[in-house]
């Protein structure tokens, strides 16, 4: 059998490699650009962009804060961020735990009634 080498055009490594290449700098090159226009309007604009704000003290009231102490007009924003992500998880976990059990319960129940005997039918109507 005569070894027969692939053309270069032919080749589907290579023409994959080259199509996933060519996409990821279009995809590139649109993020850029659209990064580019954002600046370059925003300083049209004249409006500047930073984080100083985070340490002003925020004018807000917040619900709930069960882990950081909270006081209406001390509380700067990156407080009041991190009150936020600290709730967020708080309640992620509550969620966790809560599908967790329920679902632990659920499957005790149904074992249960099949031990028994019994089946266990649910009527959606």
């Amino acid at each position: 059998m005569k070894s027969t080498k692939i053309p270069l055009h032919r080749n589907p490594k290579l023409r994959s490699f080259a199509l996933q290449a060519s996409l990821l700098l279009l995809v590139a090159h649109a993020l850029f650009s659209v990064y580019q226009t954002t600046v370059s309007n925003l300083e049209a604009r004249g409006i500047k962009t930073s984080t100083s704000f985070f340490d002003e003290v925020a004018p807000f009231k917040v619900g709930y804060s069960p882990f950081l102490e909270f006081k209406l007009g001390e509380t700067t924003y990156i407080e009041v961020f991190f009150i936020g992500v600290l709730n967020t998880l708080l309640v992620a976990v509550l969620g966790i735990l809560a599908a967790t059990f329920l679902g632990f319960f659920y499957r005790r129940y149904e074992n249960l009634t099949k031990l028994a005997g019994i089946e266990m039918r649910l009527i959606l109507r």
